[in-house]
């Protein structure tokens, strides 16, 4: 999902796999130990700095399903520079 005028964060994608895993909020931990439950995201930037903003909200909503963020942010190659 790309941002939108209403969300420059560039989580939308993330905002919606957590509304869709609400019902797993604080269940995580029932797993058997040999489960590993996991949120990983990714982004893209057209800009070499490539970041990204974690609103609180959402934050809280990855803390109260109980799982680890992995996240990656893929830079435009083309303004990446050695020295």
């Amino acid at each position: 999902m790309n941002n939108t005028e209403e969300d420059q964060t560039g989580t939308g994608s993330l905002k919606e796999i957590l509304r869709i895993t609400r019902t797993a909020a604080g269940r995580v931990a029932e797993l058997p130990d040999d489960c590993e439950a996991r949120l990983w995201w990714h982004g893209s930037s057209d800009s070499a700095q490539g970041g990204f903003v974690l609103p609180a909200e959402v934050a809280g909503r990855i803390a109260a399903l109980g799982v680890n963020l992995y996240a990656t942010v893929y830079l435009d190659e083309g303004l990446i520079t050695e020295e």
